[in-house]
């Protein structure tokens, strides 16, 4: 009978345990990937990718578990300037007619405060994938001041911001390193709603 009860009890902490972690998904409206560099030693420019999808599972009471699946459209990146959209789209970069997708998928959370985390995951980019390191700031969980006004805000919402470095030669983005910078800096502001 011991048993049973015991069994039972592990059996009610596992479904509470899958029923406090939510999945969040970005708004495309408050999603902002942005990457910088150094341009000859003269100028830092950027880009932003305009199209994000994919989701977040996490638990509010154990964030060192969650879970980060997202998804980048190459073909969406956006540097104010047509000409240079359309050679970063190329083969000598991004090739988005061939591969069109960048992919993150998280392998560790490690908290670092109440509101900040390590987050290391596998970046893929023209089917190269290699570890990528993100200091993580959770900047808001709950519910959306906006939900009073709009019902799209009504519900559970978190507001995470994001920022790292990576070599873009090691997934073979490596035409004119070092003239211009092989050093890209990330920056990564997303809302996101529970489904």
């Amino acid at each position: 009978m011991r048993m049973l009860s015991t069994l039972a009890a592990a059996a009610l902490v596992a479904v509470a345990t899958q029923a406090s972690a939510e999945t969040y998904t970005p708004d495309p409206g408050h999603t902002n990937v942005r990457a910088s560099w150094t341009h000859v030693g003269f100028s830092r420019q950027q880009l932003n990718f305009r199209t994000v999808t994919g989701t977040v599972e996490l638990d509010k009471d154990d964030l060192n578990s969650a879970k980060i699946d997202m998804t980048i459209d190459t073909s969406s990146l956006d540097t104010g300037v047509s000409a240079l959209d359309e050679h970063l789209k190329s083969a000598d970069f991004f090739d988005a007619d061939e591969y069109g997708e960048a992919h993150f998928v998280s392998t560790s959370v490690e908290p670092t405060s109440d509101t900040t985390a390590t987050v290391t995951g596998d970046l893929t980019i023209k089917d190269e994938t290699h570890p990528v390191t993100l200091d993580v700031t959770l900047n808001a969980m709950g519910e959306h001041p906006l939900g009073q006004f709009m019902d799209f805000y009504k519900g559970d919402w978190i507001g995470v911001t994001a920022t790292g470095t990576i070599k873009r030669s090691d997934w073979g983005l490596d035409m004119m390193v070092p003239a211009i910078s092989d050093e890209i800096d990330l920056f990564i502001s997303v809302e996101m709603k529970a489904e």
